[in-house]
């Protein structure tokens, strides 16, 4: 699955080339007031199971499964926020106490499978724009580059249609490393919003793309 290839250590500032952010960027960053009448549920996340994570194995003994998940209590969750950010966790949470794990250690790493980004809400229609981490060519410096996303609010459980859309970053392009990625980005999903009580753990305040403000 192309979550496992993301580095989820590779979080420091140092490891990872960070695109300049555009005006757009910029113009809903620095939004001082809450976004009116959202018709998103905040305070939980809105997530896609693929099929084959279900019966997955998570513990082992001697080489053999021990325990299997029958249901990931997140995949690939993308949590929205009130003051307009959103962060998309690009690797498969199996259960919750790994969920929880990885609130405590991970949630404001730059350049892993943390994607922070702004988003926007016109009529139906949900874009963003998210700072997603690549793998460099010759598996030098990370690149973390602005994507863009969009989806149809359905209602406020559902989100269809949730994919990356052009223009596509170079690097995602042209590197075959990252091509897997690109691709599972780009390939349209259903969004289903699930309860998540720990999200108010998650401060958006200290995202790292608040340093962009500047």
């Amino acid at each position: 699955k192309v979550i496992l290839l993301v580095l989820l250590f590779c979080g420091s500032i140092s490891c990872v080339y960070t695109e300049k952010a555009n005006g757009e960027f910029l113009r809903l960053l620095k939004r001082t007031q809450p976004l009116a009448n959202s018709r998103l549920k905040m305070d939980g996340a809105y997530h896609f199971i693929e099929k084959e994570l279900l019966n997955h194995p998570t513990a082992y003994k001697n080489g053999v499964p021990t325990k299997y998940v029958d249901t990931p209590y997140l995949d690939c969750p993308v949590f929205f926020f009130d003051n307009g950010l959103i962060l998309y966790y690009l690797a498969f949470s199996l259960d919750s106490a790994q969920f929880i794990f990885w609130q405590q250690h991970y949630s404001t790493i730059k350049g892993g499978a943390n994607a922070w980004g702004v988003y926007d809400i016109r009529n139906d229609t949900i874009t963003a724009i998210v700072y997603i981490a690549y793998t460099g060519k010759n598996f030098k410096r990370r690149q973390s580059r602005q994507c863009y996303f969009q989806g149809i609010l359905k209602n406020r459980d559902t989100i269809t249609a949730w994919r990356m859309i052009p223009p596509f970053p170079e690097i995602a392009v042209s590197f075959d490393m990252n091509k897997e990625l690109l691709e599972y980005l780009k390939a349209p999903k259903d969004l289903s919003y699930k309860p998540v009580p720990g999200k108010i753990v998650i401060n958006p305040a200290k995202a790292w793309i608040n340093e962009l403000k500047k």
